[in-house]
């Protein structure tokens, strides 16, 4: 079952019955709204909902764009009873998407006055089933995707490394034949971790160790600035190549704590907390109606 097919049955499995008892019937026309400004994000990945019920569609503006509220930001033409069923999944998923783009957008701009070169990245923590469309908005408001899944790139835990100590897990790591998978889409292969190794450290001792033993990426994880500046510092000075990523409770009071420290800021606030932008639709006069 395709995603939208979950997202239309989860709202129509006993019908639209609004619809039904006013009879409306006929074709009609309708129009999306950011009743706030934002970013807008999502249109594409709406365009198999509608055009499964045969409705056309035509975006206003691009996916990505910054729009004033009051922006109308997509067109639909198509049957009256298929406009008004289908109108709450897509309002939904072009809210949640485009208020992720919005936060990230935001964030960047707030820590980029401080680290002009600081990356803004998604977390695998994201909404169950929702994942490819949680990243897909970090990405269109200028974020990075970071894994798209676990098979995208590998990140040692201290979970792993209490098994078999950093040096031991990097050279494993390094050693391991990774092939990029086939169907991740291209702009999450374009991610700084993607393919790559990441161990997650909390010490000198351990960020040291990791940068020496050929770690792509280190991430340190629930530091407080002080503890980041020192641990980021000692592992530039053994590699200075190493791609410094910071994580863990990051929002937007927090973040610029450690902007000037990292370069990247992974924010799991984003997708798990980050408000959906309001949007609503409003139907124009239709052909054909009663």
């Amino acid at each position: 079952m395709e995603p939208y097919e979950v997202w239309v049955r989860e709202d129509l499995r006993h019908g639209d019955i609004t619809t039904v008892a006013l009879r409306l019937s006929g074709t009609g026309v309708g129009e999306v709204l950011a009743k706030q400004a934002g970013v807008i994000a999502g249109l594409e990945a709406v365009d198999p909902l509608w055009e499964a019920a045969a409705v056309r569609t035509t975006a206003v503006v691009p996916d990505g764009s910054a729009v004033a509220g009051g922006t109308t930001v997509l067109r639909l033409e198509g049957a009256l009873s298929a406009l008004h069923g289908r109108e709450r999944a897509c309002l939904n998923l072009l809210g949640r998407m485009s208020g992720i783009a919005t936060a990230t957008a935001r964030l960047g701009a707030q820590v980029r006055t401080l680290n002009p070169q600081v990356r803004i990245a998604a977390t695998r923590k994201t909404a169950p089933g929702l994942r490819h469309y949680d990243k897909w908005a970090v990405v269109l408001g200028g974020g990075d995707s970071h894994r798209y899944d676990a098979g995208c790139g590998i990140l040692i835990k201290d979970r792993h490394l209490s098994t078999l100590g950093v040096t031991e897990a990097v050279s494993r790591a390094r050693a391991y034949a990774w092939r990029p998978p086939v169907d991740v889409p291209a702009w999450a292969q374009r991610s700084f971790a993607f393919g790559k190794v990441a161990v997650e450290v909390c010490t000198t001792d351990a960020a040291v160790a990791a940068a020496d033993a050929g770690a792509d990426i280190l991430l340190l994880d629930n530091l407080d600035p002080v503890e980041a500046r020192v641990v980021a510092a000692a592992a530039r000075a053994a590699r200075p190549e190493v791609l410094i990523e910071i994580s863990g409770r990051l929002d937007p009071q927090t973040i610029e704590a450690y902007a000037a420290t990292a370069d990247v800021l992974s924010v799991g606030w984003l997708t798990h907390s980050a408000p959906a932008l309001d949007l609503s639709m409003r139907t124009l006069p239709v052909a054909g109606a009663p």
